[in-house]
């Protein structure tokens, strides 16, 4: 985030727990920044508000409540809500990106059935179901995470989404 901050960009990041939110800014001491009670959850804010970190259950949040961006970055976030929850997670990351953006999206794939706990297993089909079908599609990496998990196949891989072609 503070690589991006940096290089002159606007960052809003959405953390479900506070502790390393809290860290980020003990970390970055010249970070001059706010802290706001907001109706579903809490804000931290740099001084020029170029820089915010919701904290909160992201599927929550109100239409309309982050902006819209034209990039969007989710580091196994997706993997990690429930199943039941994954739509409503989707619809605010949609909600959020405006007209040409680009989303990159890690996500487990072709785990053991049933496994249990995180992350979950989620197959390319559903991928396109929920972020839409109309959606472009790229790989952009794939790594077997099979022997680090102990099991027969398990796949980590990294995508590129557009609403544009890629």
């Amino acid at each position: 985030m503070r690589w991006l901050y940096d290089r002159g960009n606007t960052v809003v990041g959405v953390e479900g727990v506070e502790r390393p939110v809290k860290e980020f800014f003990q970390s970055h001491t010249d970070l001059r920044h706010t802290v706001e009670d907001v109706p579903f959850g809490k804000v931290y804010k740099s001084h020029d508000e170029r820089l915010q970190v919701f904290v909160c259950d992201i599927t929550q949040v109100p239409r309309g409540s982050l902006g819209h961006f034209d990039a969007g970055f989710d580091w196994g976030a997706y993997t990690a809500i429930r199943p039941s929850d994954r739509q409503k997670y989707v619809d605010v990351v949609r909600d959020a990106l405006g007209e040409n953006f680009r989303y990159f999206l890690e996500v487990c794939h072709d785990g053991p059935p049933k496994a249990p706990g995180l992350p979950h297993s989620i197959s390319l089909r559903t991928i396109k179901l929920e972020f839409g079908v109309s959606l472009k599609m790229r790989v952009l990496a794939t790594k077997d995470v099979s022997a680090e998990w102990e099991v027969d196949t398990f796949f980590n891989s990294f995508f590129l989404l557009s609403d544009q072609d890629l």
